[in-house]
């Protein structure tokens, strides 16, 4: 048999090949359009947009809680999914009319005993210190009110370890009617409560609160003090480094 013989017995075959090429990616559009059927989208009461099977109310395929931008909602988690790697933090807005990625996020530090930062970029700008049980460390003035309660949670351990399952801190309303919510700007974050007879959002708590607040503000071996001036002392038995720069406060 030729060569152009068995051209031509080839071409015979063409046709079935391609209707049999066609109804298989037919059958594959059918099923990924069933599959994509059964998901459904829903915007939960709490803010969160969540993608989910139809009829399963308890397990999502995605939420937005997981991918916040610079508002921390009651409900939401700061912190780490330590199964899947997930970190979720809050940044902020380069400015209130710009949304692009500021200098500025609220995020948990994982080390030996994960504690939670404000940082500038990569720099530490602000430590609110690890949670004892009652409030942050480095905020042992934080008194209870009547609009939300603070949680920090590490499953399946009750000491720091490694083999947790998560470890975030979260808020919950003590009254469901109040809205609250947290926010990171540039510089800080900031606590809001709406206040309804007025119909605008009032500042609750700001944080840091001044400039001794600032992670690493007098150095090592130093100490601020607010009403001072400067503001930074050297501890006892400390002399500054470079007393011109000491004394004009660089």
């Amino acid at each position: 048999m030729s060569d152009f013989d068995n051209e031509k017995d080839t071409n015979k075959d063409k046709p079935n090949n391609q209707a049999q090429h066609s109804w298989t990616k037919l059958s594959i559009r059918s099923i990924l359009k069933a599959e994509a059927l059964k998901k459904c989208k829903t915007l939960l009461d709490g803010g969160n947009l969540v993608i989910r099977n139809e009829g399963d109310t308890e397990d999502y395929l995605w939420q937005s809680f997981d991918y916040p931008s610079d508002t921390l909602l009651p409900g939401m988690k700061l912190g780490w999914n330590l199964q899947t790697g997930l970190e979720r933090r809050i940044t902020s807005w380069k400015s209130p009319d710009d949304p692009s990625i500021g200098n500025y996020s609220w995020c948990l530090m994982l080390h030996n005993y994960p504690e939670f930062y404000l940082m500038r970029g990569t720099q530490k700008y602000h430590r609110i210190g690890p949670w004892n049980g009652l409030h942050f460390s480095r905020v042992p003035n934080q008194t209870s009110n009547p609009f939300y309660e603070f949680k920090y949670t590490a499953h399946n351990a009750v000491v720091y370890a490694s083999n947790k399952a998560e470890m975030f801190y979260s808020f919950t309303l003590k009254n469901s009617s109040v809205l609250v919510r947290v926010t990171v700007i540039e510089g800080g974050f900031q606590t809001f409560v709406w206040e309804k007879d007025k119909t605008q959002w009032q500042i609750h708590e700001s944080t840091p609160r001044d400039r001794c607040d600032l992670y690493g503000m007098c150095g090592a071996n130093g100490n601020c003090r607010i009403k001072d001036t400067p503001l930074w002392q050297c501890l006892k038995g400390f002399s500054p480094k470079s007393p011109p720069e000491w004394n004009t406060s660089n």
